[in-house]
């Protein structure tokens, strides 16, 4: 008896107070919790108990048990811990949806929870290779400078396969986990808008947080989604009322690429340059085409997820600017 209340005392420690949650730990709950999909009055009092806020005071949930607190990622982090320990991980996709929750509903919240996740995940330059592609080749390309094999060279089609073989994998991975193309279509620009905005301004928080220039904050985001913002979902299109910050960065990148694909074309038609900058162009033309729903609010939509012609103008200035800086930068070289 003795050995059975000091575990019983030990288990309360660790995992609160809870009876049933114990019971269900020793694998000895015979009682039937669901009646024809209902729960029981007592049942559900108690998960209202275990969902309290100060339930896990004085235990050793967030420390040893559970998501570990402290950290921008605690489920993440959590896992990192329960690996060390050697625990297995499965990817778990049933028909049924196993657990269902509330996420981001604007851009704007998908944005800031992705630069609070990349901060807390420590990946400092994950936007460095995004940004770079979005503008070195575009910066050359109006330049006339050349960087991809020439089309008459063979490693051209060495470039194009790995190219084209990394849209194909991603593709049959979205198939095969029951999504379409147009599921494919959003999921490839959601990483190509993510990458050049908070994920750079993660890289940004994690560098000044490694200086100890600026401490780690936990930035809330809205969940709930107004009647304008679930029409536009239903219609398949982006609402890209957000900040300046994650807008300006990428209307500015849009219009450079849009000036370089122009600049390109002239330049081929022109100076007969399609063997030494056709893949650039090309380069260019993905980009504008994966940044067609940024094209369409900057040019013909009219409702509520518009460009402001102020963040316009200020992309406009900022693209311009970044146009000189390479040239210059470019011919130094």
């Amino acid at each position: 008896m003795f050995v059975f209340d000091s575990e019983l005392h030990h288990l309360k420690e660790s995992f609160g107070p809870s009876n049933e949650l114990i019971i269900s730990l020793q694998r000895s709950n015979q009682h039937k919790t669901i009646d024809n999909g209902i729960l029981s009055s007592t049942l559900q009092q108690e998960a209202e108990f275990l969902a309290s806020y100060n339930y896990e005071k004085s235990t050793l949930w967030r420390k040893q048990i559970g998501y570990l607190y402290k950290s921008l990622i605690e489920d993440y982090f959590a896992g990192f811990i329960l690996h060390c320990k050697e625990w297995k991980s499965i990817f778990c996709n049933p028909s049924r949806s196993a657990f269902l929750g509330s996420a981001t509903s604007s851009l704007n919240d998908t944005l800031v929870q992705g630069t609070r996740w990349n901060c807390g995940l420590l990946e400092p330059f994950y936007s460095l290779p995004s940004w770079c592609l979005a503008t070195v080749p575009q910066l050359c390309l109006i330049n006339g400078i050349s960087l991809y094999p020439k089309v008459s060279s063979p490693w051209f089609m060495n470039f194009s396969c790995i190219f084209l073989c990394s849209l194909l994998k991603h593709l049959l991975e979205v198939l095969n986990t029951g999504g379409s193309v147009l599921t494919w279509c959003s999921k490839q620009r959601i990483w190509m808008i993510k990458s050049i905005t908070c994920y750079t301004y993660a890289t940004i928080d994690a560098i000044l947080k490694c200086f100890g220039m600026k401490q780690p904050c936990f930035s809330p985001t809205n969940k709930v989604s107004d009647d304008e913002q679930a029409k536009l979902h239903q219609l398949g299109k982006f609402n890209f009322h957000t900040s300046t910050k994650f807008l300006a960065p990428l209307v500015t990148l849009v219009m450079l690429n849009m000036i370089a694909f122009t600049g390109g074309i002239a330049r081929m038609v022109i100076s007969g340059g399609a063997n030494e900058l056709l893949g650039q162009v090309i380069l260019s033309f993905y980009i504008l085409l994966e940044s067609y729903p940024i094209i369409e609010v900057m040019a013909w939509r009219k409702d509520k997820g518009q460009v402001p012609a102020s963040v316009a103008l200020l992309s406009f200035v900022l693209s311009i600017i970044l146009l000189l800086l390479g040239s210059v930068v470019l011919r130094l070289i």
